[in-house]
């Protein structure tokens, strides 16, 4: 009996470690920019702008820019490809091209 309540013990402890380890490695969830279900058609060629500007009463916090621009062309009725150009400019400084993505969207059957 004592070996099984040695073995209970071990058990609990390895287990409860293992919570507070998992606890603590968790990440936070954020949102995402967008969700949607691509339309994809073959041979239509896309063009697309994202943007975002401050306008505030406070110099401090105005005029900072986020820019978003792609082009995409449908390869298959099920497949694209889309590039896009990432720019942004802070407070009292110029705009500047901060990344690249790539896109290959698919449209299921």
């Amino acid at each position: 009996m004592r070996q099984f309540q040695s073995y209970t013990l071990k058990v609990a402890v390895v287990v409860s470690l293992l919570a507070v380890t998992m606890t603590m490695a968790s990440a936070p969830a954020y949102a995402v920019d967008k969700i949607y279900s691509p339309n994809v058609t073959k041979g239509e060629w896309e063009l697309e702008y994202f943007g975002t500007r401050t306008f505030d009463g406070n110099h401090d916090k105005n005029d900072e820019q986020e820019h978003e621009v792609s082009i995409g062309y449908g390869v298959t009725n099920h497949w694209a490809t889309e590039l896009y150009g990432l720019f942004d400019k802070q407070i009292d400084e110029s705009l500047r091209m901060s990344g690249v993505q790539f896109e290959k969207p698919f449209q299921p059957v």
